[in-house]
């Protein structure tokens, strides 16, 4: 073998010896049908898209909003069976948070342009379109050093390390409040181009 493709470098470790290693998502983004950001002064928006487990970390987003100031207003997209108890948990912070479900695909970018970060603390995502998806967008997002969302999110990933796990969720908060005080470009590096041009390369 003479070139090994890995989505992350969580997936390093299985790269056979002698080959030459790759970094590459499988993701190809129709960039066109993504508009950027736009700044609204006032505007808090905490965005989570992924559906509802604890492998997407979902605790970890409770724990972090928790510790925000209340200007700040969370939006959830994404269904599944830790819904009715994170419906109960809102219940506590009156008009804060939204949670719309499961919607369309084609309805995320709306979403995206409305918000100021993306907050996806997933404990075991192997290359996740959505932290892509809000980095063309311009959006920053907030993730862990754990599988492939740095890499999906490229220069607009705001990485938290996952020790001590004691105080993650004030960090993850404080990550948040830290990225909305930046400038972030849209960052649309997934084309169908791009693998073909890094296969090129590593063979040239």
């Amino acid at each position: 073998m003479d070139v090994f493709i890995s989505l992350n470098e969580d997936s390093v470790r299985s790269s056979p010896a002698g080959a030459e290693l790759l970094l590459h998502s499988n993701c190809v983004l129709p960039y066109e049908d993504y508009e950027t950001r736009q700044y609204v002064p006032g505007r808090k928006v905490v965005l989570f898209v992924g559906r509802l487990i604890d492998l997407k970390g979902l605790f970890l987003v409770k724990s972090a909003f928790e510790q925000l100031d209340d200007d700040w207003r969370l939006v959830v997209i994404g269904d599944g069976p830790l819904r009715a108890g994170l419906e109960a948990w809102a219940t506590g912070f009156e008009d804060r948070i939204s949670l719309l479900g499961q919607i369309e695909h084609s309805e995320i970018a709306n979403h995206l342009v409305k918000a100021d970060v993306l907050l996806f603390p997933g404990l075991h995502d192997t290359a996740p379109w959505a932290s892509a998806e809000a980095a063309a967008a311009g959006l920053p997002v907030v993730c862990l050093n754990l599988g492939g969302v740095a890499q999906m999110a490229g220069d607009n990933a705001v990485v938290v390390d996952v020790e001590p796990v004691q105080d993650l969720g004030i960090r993850l908060a404080r990550a948040v409040e830290g990225a909305y005080k930046q400038d972030y470009m849209p960052q649309r590096n997934w084309t169908k181009n791009s693998m073909t041009s890094l296969l090129k390369a590593a063979y040239s």
